[in-house]
Parts: C-alpha cells; structure tokens; sequence
C-alpha cells in the first residue's frame, strides 16, 4: 500500500494564494496571462497548462494592482500595491524596486499602465512615470502640482500630448 503526502519536494516551496477575482488578460504569444489581486497565473496554449507565477518562482512581490502587455513587443509590465514593478520578457522576469525605494511624501500607488512610442507611462498617486521597458530603468518622472500629490487614474494620448485624468 502507497501512501502520498505532498508533490512538493523537501526544501521546494509551494504557494497556497488564491487565484480568483481576475483583474487583467494579457495574450503574449502561446500564453495567455492574467493577473488577480494577489499573483499571476498563464495558460500555456499549446500545451494546455495552467502555470501559477508567485514570489516563489520570480515575482517581487504579491498584490498586483495593474498588469498591461505593450503592444509593440512580447513584453509585460506588472505593477503592484508596494509600487514595485516586474516586467515578464522572453520567459524572464525583470524586478524594478525604484518607485518602491524613492523617498516620496505620501501613497505611491500604481493606478494604471498605458504605452506609447515603446515606452510605459505608470499613472500613479503622486503624478505619472515614464519607464523605458528596453533598458528597464524610468525615463522621466511628471508631477502634476508643485506637492506632488495630484494623484492620476489614467492617461491618454493624442498626437504630441498627454491627458491625464485625475
């Protein structure tokens, strides 16, 4: 007689976090991303696998709080509630914990991301930043008033502007 305790083997870490209340959809080729409240998961297309994605096997963090696929290139931007922000590429991900470790007064949520001219634009609690996902550094930080506490839900783009709504 068998007996089975675990499929975890000794000294592997598994997560127990839910996977439900999907915020985010995201298609990057044969996977289909999506993000909840708390982590990732993708369904491998091709092979028909769903696969979970937590801080146990790359993330920075837990809490997602906006997940946007740029649409020029096979990239991810996720960002989370603590402002750190992961970027899935090639089946690698890259952590950036600078919005995270900056000294700004008050919230520093990530409300959205949209892109534009292969670059990401955060709209943020205190203002927006520009991330420039090829070298994964930002490029530019816009505070919209002189305390930086204007706080932007979303953003849009025409022609040579940038609207924020705030």
């Amino acid at each position: 007689m068998s007996s089975f305790g675990q499929n975890v083997g000794v000294g592997q870490w598994r997560d127990y976090l839910p996977y439900n209340n999907a915020i985010s959809l995201a298609k990057m080729n044969d996977k289909i991303y999506v993000a909840t409240k708390n982590n990732l998961f993708y369904l491998d297309d091709e092979e028909q696998i769903l696969n979970r994605l937590s801080t146990t096997n790359g993330l920075s963090d837990v809490g997602v709080a906006a997940m946007k696929k740029d649409p020029q290139k096979n990239r991810l931007v996720v960002a989370y509630n603590s402002a750190k922000i992961d970027i899935i590429e090639d089946n690698r991900i890259y952590s950036m914990l600078e919005i995270e470790r900056e000294n700004i007064v008050g919230g520093k949520s990530i409300n959205n991301i949209s892109f534009n001219n292969n670059s990401a634009y955060l709209s943020c609690s205190f203002g927006i930043i520009e991330l420039n996902t090829e070298k994964k550094e930002i490029a530019n930080t816009f505070y919209l008033n002189a305390n930086g506490n204007l706080g932007v839900n979303d953003l849009c783009f025409m022609r040579d502007s940038i609207y924020a709504a705030t």
